[in-house]
């Protein structure tokens, strides 16, 4: 499995590249993960949106801002690549309460000193940290926005647990577990072939893409684990 594991900052950095020039390809591959709507009964079941005011980070195209805003007082959503912020602004144009802005997990601080009802990030926060931070439970609680309530989402495995990730990845999960309860959803993306499957996979994540295409299956099985307090 070890030889199978992709180095940290060759995932981050394809990914950058597929966030920064290529937001649409990102938006059309997201909506075939969780097509049973798991995550999103768990979320809006669990916590409450009502009346609140939320800090999403990472949001991409907003798929899962779409989970909760009509129920939220006010949205603030964040990204790091441009592309994604100009999506955002796009899509929420009509909604005044909601502010779109171009901002680094690393600077979320020091850009929204207020604190939020809830602090939210899916699939992204892992991106803030990397081999050179060092002291990966240091970090987390240097960066964490103030909030009520901390919602952090992140893959953690397709076969297994943990499966396919880098090193550093464990640590960044193993510094939530420290911090946060957690609950594991079994969910899966689903494509209208196994070809479309395997092409996602090698965006997406490429260590998987080989067992993916042994399998000729158009459904990739995936693990998603809530962090919250």
């Amino acid at each position: 499995m070890a030889d199978e594991k992709q180095d940290l900052r060759q995932i981050q950095a394809a990914h950058a590249e597929l966030y920064d020039s290529e937001a649409e390809k990102f938006d059309d591959i997201s909506l075939h993960e969780d097509t049973a709507g798991k995550l999103r009964q768990f979320l809006l079941e669990r916590f409450s949106f009502d009346g609140k005011t939320v800090l999403e980070a990472g949001a991409g195209a907003g798929r899962i801002t779409d989970y909760y805003v009509d129920r939220a007082k006010r949205v603030v959503v964040t990204d790091a690549y441009g592309s994604m912020v100009g999506l955002l602004k796009q899509k929420y144009a009509g909604e005044e309460k909601v502010t779109a802005a171009l901002c680094d997990h690393r600077q979320l601080i020091s850009r929204f000193p207020e604190p939020f009802d809830v602090f939210i990030s899916a699939f992204s926060f892992n991106y803030a940290f990397d081999p050179s931070v060092g002291d990966y439970d240091a970090f987390l609680n240097r960066i964490l926005p103030p909030a009520k309530q901390h919602i952090i989402i992140e893959c953690c495995g397709f076969y297994e647990e943990f499966d396919y990730l880098p090193p550093e990845s464990v640590r960044y999960v193993h510094a939530l577990e420290k911090r946060f309860r957690k609950t594991v959803i079994g969910t899966e993306f689903v494509f209208s072939s196994p070809e479309q499957a395997v092409a996602a996979a090698k965006v997406l994540f490429s260590p998987i893409a080989e067992r993916v295409r042994q399998e000729g299956r158009a459904v990739i099985p995936e693990m998603i684990y809530v962090y919250y307090d």
